[in-house]
This record gives structure tokens, sequence and C-alpha cells, in this order.
């Protein structure tokens, strides 16, 4: 199915609502999702069912779903832009959140393109002394995370005794730490964010690092990387084509509502709406075309009784 339409999914990076949850806050992924519209066919009436020939018309009807893709982390060095290297889906705590406060950091994700390496996927931890990074992928290189056995996703990695903790921008000289060893001297810092973080696309041999991520959680408050959006019925204009078992094209009926010179609308149901003039008994192929690529297809059978 063809993607069509792209809109920025802004209502999407509001507060997520804080019920029973200890650890308030604010996520704003830095590369925005997307919300894609497709088109699929809806059965059109006398499908595969016996007509009336004398009808006039028939009316064929494509519905719109709206979905929206999952957040992606992209670090993309192959091309000349710099604003693309790096991307990260940041947490804002409200109120004071001490380092001593942090108990769970966790991400599900797929690795989309390239690996982990060049110092990412990793969770950059932002305190009033300097930054501390944990590192997803095998220990002690974490430039590999692409199959379950390395990439811990769903890992609480504060959970993990490994030193994958590099906290030398608080303490120089320990770039290899355990979370626990960290809390126990700098547990009173404050922390002014936590960021799940992609930078390291120099260092895959495409340039290229991707990471497709489902969920992250700081503590017990979780962003929700598909989250839904409402549907939006701003569609582009569409043309129809109908062709018979010969592959002649049979006439269809203009019915748009405006001054264009489609032969659409859009109905209430945010349903592309054509009518076809009867062409009689047999088997049609019916396609949406927009932008000159034929974007949903559909069968429609008339049996005359």
């Amino acid at each position: 199915m063809k993607h069509i339409t792209t809109i920025a999914a802004a209502m999407l990076f509001a507060a997520l609502p804080m019920l029973a949850q200890e650890t308030v806050g604010t996520w704003t992924p830095s590369m925005q999702p997307e919300v894609t519209t497709e088109i699929a066919p809806v059965a059109p009436l006398g499908k595969d069912k016996a007509m009336n020939c004398k009808r006039n018309v028939i009316p064929v009807k494509f519905s719109v779903m709206n979905t929206t893709e999952a957040v992606s982390l992209v670090s993309d060095t192959s091309d000349a832009e710099t604003a693309n290297d790096f991307a990260n889906l940041a947490f804002e705590p409200e109120g004071i959140l001490t380092v001593a406060d942090l108990t769970n950091l966790t991400a599900v994700y797929d690795v989309a393109e390239g690996n982990c390496g060049g110092g990412s996927l990793r969770w950059e931890i932002d305190t009033t002394a300097g930054n501390v990074f944990v590192y997803y992928g095998a220990f002690p290189s974490f430039d590999d995370c692409n199959d379950a056995a390395t990439s811990q996703s769903g890992v609480n990695l504060l959970s993990l005794d490994d030193a994958r903790v590099d906290s030398s921008q608080v303490l120089a000289g320990s770039q290899q730490n355990t979370w626990d060893a960290f809390v126990a001297a700098y547990g009173d810092l404050t922390v002014e964010a936590v960021r799940l973080v992609a930078d390291g696309g120099w260092s895959q041999p495409g340039g290229v690092q991707s990471f497709e991520i489902a969920s992250a959680t700081v503590n017990d408050n979780t962003f929700d990387g598909t989250e839904s959006t409402e549907a939006v019925c701003d569609l582009p204009p569409a043309t129809i084509r109908v062709t018979d078992a010969d592959g002649n094209e049979v006439q269809v009926q203009s019915i748009q509502r405006g001054d264009d010179d489609s032969m659409f609308y859009v109905d209430d149901d945010c349903q592309y709406h054509f009518n076809l003039v009867n062409p009689g008994a047999g088997t049609y192929t019916v396609e949406i075309i927009v932008e000159g690529e034929v974007v949903a297809t559909t069968t429609l059978t008339l049996t005359c009784r």
C-alpha cells in the first residue's frame, strides 16, 4: 500500500498522563514521528451481488486509514547535512529528580539500519556536574546490538551489573563504571534531563545508524513510540480509472464538490466517493490514482438479475 500523505504528529509530544506515576515529566523527540495516510478499497455497492442493470450509477468508495510510524532515532552521516547526524528522545522531569532517584531506564527498540557503535544507542543522563552515559550493546565494545542476545531491548539497563556506565564527565577516568558504584558516589546529583540518543552513524559502513523506538521508560514514566493519532481528513486530489476485462476504460460520472475537475468528493467518513456509470454485467478493475501512481485497487463484479 502506498503512503501518500504525511503530517507531523504534533499532539504526540504532550506529557503523558501521570496518574499513578511518581516520575513526572515531558517527552520530546528531536525527530518527529509521522502520520501516514493510506488508501484502501471499500467493497463497492453491488460487489459480487446481483445488480439491477437499470441503475444509472454505482457508488464506489475508498477508505482512508491513518497510522503513526514508530519514533525513529536516526544518525545519518552519509550526506552533507549535519542536522540529521544525531537524534534523541528527551525526558525532562518536573520537580527535583536525583541520580539516586533513577531506578529504571528501559527502551524497547529494533535496529532498522546499521548497528550500535560510535557511542550509541545509549541513555544520556544530564546532571548538574556533567553527562553520564549508559550504553546498549555487547560489553565492553558496545558495537553490536543487532540480535536478542546483545540488544538489551526491553531490559532495564540500570539493573545490569557490568561496567557499561561512562561517568568520566563527572569523575575523570571512570569511562567504565557500574551504575551502583556511580549512585553510591554521586546519588545526590540533580538530573536535568534523560535522553535516548543515536549519533554514531559515522561508525557504520553506510554512514547510517537507525533505531525504531517502540517505547522508552524512565522509572515509571513511559513514552509510547507508536501512539495513535486522530484521523485527519485532508486528502490529496485523486482520479479514478475503471477498466473492463478487456482493458477498455469505463466512464465515471463527475460528482465533485468544489471548483476543481476531480471526479470525487470526500464524504463524512473520510472516504473518497466516486460514481461509476453502470457499465452492465461483467468484472471491472477500479483504481485510485494520486500524483500519477495507483495507490489502491479493487475488483467490482456486476451480475444483472
